[in-house]
């Protein structure tokens, strides 16, 4: 038995998930793994999301900017989002808390010219956007 889990025999009907879009037979995999001799199976990796899961998702505009950034958040509507927005050294300039999801928010009016980092939580979920202010 080949480790795709068919015999060694007739062709399995059985398909295997190699890649996002393609999906290839055992048979097709083991023709082309055998110019490998050391390939003899596919690893199959595939991200799934749990069903009712939402993404949190920001974006900062403009970026760059010469005044502020408007940040664009969505993500769960259960959950409230924290922002804060550091320097490159880490140190947490502005800090907003309890922002409700799905909303607009206004920042960066005060920061100088150079470069910082918005990170956005939400739950367990976080996510980091890099922007520039220019004069």
């Amino acid at each position: 038995m080949s480790a795709l889990g068919g015999s060694g025999g007739a062709a399995p009907k059985e398909e295997v998930r190699v890649g996002p879009e393609a999906v290839r037979t055992e048979t097709e995999i083991s023709q082309r793994s055998s110019l490998i001799p050391e390939l003899r199976c596919a690893i199959v990796w595939e991200a799934r999301e749990s069903p009712g899961s939402e993404k949190l998702n920001a974006v900062a505009l403009p970026n760059p900017s010469n005044s502020s950034f408007t940040l664009i958040l969505s993500g769960q509507r259960k959950n409230l989002v924290s922002v804060k927005v550091m320097d490159i050294s880490g140190r947490v300039l502005e800090r907003y808390d309890r922002v409700l999801p799905n909303t607009r928010l206004r920042l960066g009016q005060r920061l100088a010219a150079g470069s910082y980092f918005i990170e956005i939580t939400q739950g367990n979920r976080k996510k980091t956007i890099s922007v520039i202010k220019v004069n």
